[in-house]
């Protein structure tokens, strides 16, 4: 017990200099900091998250990405983590990443804001179908807000998949949930003007 509550202590206090150092700009010292401190203790998710901050202010991806895949498998239930990496993927041109981040996440835990996030990714990669079919189980799992998962597959329909019909109807679910959401209205007033209905 005693020994690991030195351990304890030490690392606490190696993270408080790595914090230090991470504040002065000398990021290669913090990082060697944090790596002591992550080969003490592999799952420890307060270094990692330093480590991110490191690689955010140092513009490394590398280093992000490396972090936040750790912070991924520390922590899955923490969803920041698996959406940071998702759109570092998306800032770095690799929308097809993006989604799979959330994959290996599915089988562990069923949560609306699970699939409502790969939804956005899998629209961001393009795989729209892929897509609707997440969404509609986030609103099945009882997503809060759901009218706003209703505008982006009358989204998806209206702009990828060429449905109107699909798209209004959605929008009407969404309106149903909150009549006075002004993104539905809008993008049904868009709707009916492209059909004619001015």
């Amino acid at each position: 017990m005693i020994k690991r509550l030195l351990v304890k202590n030490s690392v606490s206090t190696i993270l408080r200099h790595a914090k230090a150092m991470a504040q002065q700009k000398s990021f290669d010292e913090a990082l060697s900091l944090i790596e002591q401190i992550l080969h003490e203790d592999p799952k420890n998710e307060s270094a990692q998250v330093l480590k991110v901050q490191i690689g955010v202010h140092s513009k490394n991806s590398e280093i992000m990405e490396s972090a936040l895949k750790s912070l991924v498998g520390i922590a899955p239930i923490n969803l920041q983590y698996s959406i940071t990496l998702a759109q570092l993927y998306l800032d770095n041109d690799e929308a097809r990443r993006a989604p799979e981040v959330f994959e290996s996440l599915l089988p562990q835990f069923q949560h609306p804001d699970l699939y409502f996030n790969y939804a956005w990714f899998l629209t961001r990669a393009a795989e729209y179908k892929k897509a609707l079919i997440n969404y509609q189980k986030a609103i099945d799992l009882g997503l809060q807000g759901s009218e706003e998962v209703h505008l982006n597959m009358a989204n998806i329909y209206s702009s990828w998949l060429f449905s109107p019909d699909l798209a209004k109807k959605h929008l009407m679910m969404a309106l149903k949930i909150k009549p006075n959401y002004i993104d539905a209205l809008y993008n049904l007033g868009n709707l009916e003007e492209d059909s004619g209905n001015r």
